[in-house]
């Protein structure tokens, strides 16, 4: 069911009245929530000043996935393995991270017989001479070798490979460029087995797909609900400005506007915000060490965290968040804000704007694509195969220039973002749940 379509509401309204009635049965609640939403989209149809930005409905109980049967009670015997990155300093955090999500809603939705290998850069031969072949299901996020792939499929192994729009090898010599190497190798292996299936995290990189012709496509509507607990109580507000946070994660790719917004928070001293920097060394060493920073507008935290909890509590302290970036394959900082029900700041771009589309505490950036600039790709404005943006940082100044009509609406979103929150969860594990049950029908309970 489409909450943003009324015909789909109404269809399903009507359905559900005819079945359970308009008591205080069963599925009220749920009747309820749908009734409200039909009564937000026919006002925003009657009126267009009052248009419904945020089109997820209210629902007063927490829903978990066994209420929607999202368990396997019998797929105890099957075994999955996570082929991860070795972990290394400051190397391929954002994957090994992508793992571990993985792995918990596996777990939340039954599955627990999972086992990860770890595959160095350096030595793939290494570990492909030695790969473990019990495994029913081997998934890989970004990660892509056809030798390796090939290896498992011939075998009548299943994979499930996730990819990532602006970050993509093949790990050998180029034949054609890596664009088209990808492809081809992707194409050759989809077609060829039919145990090779494609997670996608959003629907961006699902159209992409398509456009490639890649079969078995599977829309995943990834979360980063990885969450700590407990987390420590630390309060940043220092001064009367409100804290806001830029986490500028750990590559020094130059892809983060990081000096940019530095440079509107420095010399914009009436801004009602206070930028609390958090960064690692090696992005302080290269950028931040010799830069003058005026420190009542500006507070810098350099550490680097080996767990994902060790940064939980940014995100749960401070109410703000900026997240500037040229391109992106997903944003696991930004779905991250989003869980923890922060005010976003962000480009109005691919995939930044579908991950907020009907999240209620946003402000958008104004962007447009940057021809002038490429990565990985012979065409102009593209890294790989995203869009590379660039920013507005006079549309962002104005933006961070005001704060109570941003308190407004954190102060009326509670109810919202929670739900929000709670109901993307419960997609990305139906999803998931979906892939299993038509992967592995014979094991279906």
């Amino acid at each position: 069911m489409d909450w943003t379509n009324l015909s789909d509401l109404k269809y399903h309204y009507t359905k559900l009245i005819r079945k359970y009635g308009v008591n205080q049965g069963p599925m009220f609640s749920k009747i309820e929530s749908i009734r409200k939403q039909i009564e937000k989209l026919e006002k925003s149809k009657r009126d267009p000043s009052q248009i419904v930005k945020h089109s997820f409905a209210s629902m007063e109980y927490k829903l978990k996935p066994k209420q929607f049967s999202l368990y396997f009670s019998d797929k105890g015997n099957m075994k999955i393995c996570i082929i991860t990155i070795e972990k290394t300093l400051n190397v391929a955090k954002g994957i090994t991270i992508d793992d571990e999500i993985m792995e918990k809603n596996l777990k939340n939705i039954g599955l627990y017989n999972i086992e990860t290998q770890s595959i160095s850069l350096h030595d793939i031969n290494g570990f492909i001479k030695t790969i473990n072949l019990q495994y029913d299901l081997y998934i890989f996020n970004e990660f892509f070798c056809k030798q390796l792939f090939e290896i498992i499929l011939s075998c009548g192994k299943n994979i499930l490979f996730i990819p990532n729009i602006d970050s993509y090898s093949t790990f050998k010599p180029p034949v054609k460029n890596r664009v088209d190497d990808f492809h081809d190798e992707l194409l050759y292996l989809s077609n060829r087995y039919q145990t090779m299936s494609i997670g996608c995290k959003t629907k961006q990189i699902e159209f992409w797909m398509k456009s490639w012709e890649i079969p078995n496509l599977y829309y995943l509507h990834f979360q980063n609900n990885l969450k700590s607990s407990p987390i420590e109580q630390i309060n940043f507000k220092t001064t009367v400005k409100e804290p806001i946070l830029l986490d500028t994660g750990t590559s020094i790719s130059r892809r983060k506007y990081l000096r940019e917004i530095i440079h509107v928070f420095q010399y914009n001293p009436s801004i009602p915000f206070h930028l609390i920097i958090k960064t690692t060394p090696n992005v302080y060493n290269k950028f931040l060490e010799n830069l003058e920073i005026n420190q009542e507008n500006i507070t810098i935290f350099n550490s680097f965290e080996k767990e994902e909890s060790g940064m939980d509590k940014y995100y749960k302290n401070i109410k703000y968040f900026i997240y500037l970036s040229k391109f992106d394959g997903y944003g696991l900082s930004l779905s991250k804000a989003i869980q923890y029900g922060m005010f976003i700041f962000c480009l109005n771009g691919k995939p930044w704007n579908e991950l907020l589309e009907n999240y209620p505490r946003k402000c958008f950036i104004k962007c447009y694509q940057d021809l002038s600039k490429t990565m990985g790709n012979s065409k102009k404005g593209y890294a790989l195969s995203q869009i590379y943006y660039k920013a507005d940082f006079v549309d962002f100044k104005e933006k961070v220039s005001i704060l109570n009509p941003y308190e407004n609406i954190i102060q009326s979103s509670v109810e919202e973002t929670n739900f929000h929150n709670v109901f993307n969860t419960i997609i990305f594990q139906m999803n998931l749940y979906y892939f299993f049950k038509n992967v592995f029908p014979d094991d279906d309970p």
